[in-house]
């Protein structure tokens, strides 16, 4: 996850050591729209290490990952339509595809909707998702 220009949703969020997301919906931004986060999906090689040099077997040691970065995606595009904000976040929210994200923050907050599960997250990530639907509200998504 890079940030890719400054706005206000992303304002005081800590972005130098971004946590890493497992998976996103690849998508273009339309003209006109403002790229504020990108992706980069990696492309990865396994090869079972050489069993004569006495390192082969059947475990996860035993095999060599090679990473390939690959291009940037859009990961939050924000723009305007009408009279209104609009924003498409294109990884989950949920812990299945947005990984390390929803553990983001040095601090643990508790939530929960009507007739939901109580759940626990992160403080950067609940302080960037209030922001994310204040600044669609048009509200100011400044820090609460």
């Amino acid at each position: 996850m890079e940030r890719r220009t400054d706005h206000p949703i992303l304002a005081g969020l800590p972005f130098a050591r971004p946590p890493s997301i497992g998976g996103y919906n690849r998508v273009r931004a339309k003209h006109g729209a403002k790229v504020l986060l990108s992706a980069r999906c990696f492309a990865v090689e396994v090869r079972r290490r050489d069993e004569s040099s006495g390192l082969g077997g059947d475990d996860a040691s035993d095999l060599d990952y090679t990473f390939t970065p690959g291009e940037r995606d859009p990961l939050l595009v924000v723009g305007h339509f009408g009279r209104g904000r609009v924003a498409a976040f294109t990884s989950d929210v949920a812990p299945h595809w947005v990984g390390g994200l929803v553990d983001w923050g040095p601090e643990r907050v508790r939530a929960q909707a009507p007739g939901a599960d109580e759940i626990e997250v992160g403080s950067h990530y609940a302080e960037f998702f209030t922001r994310l639907v204040r600044w669609t509200m048009g509200e100011d998504p400044s820090p609460s």
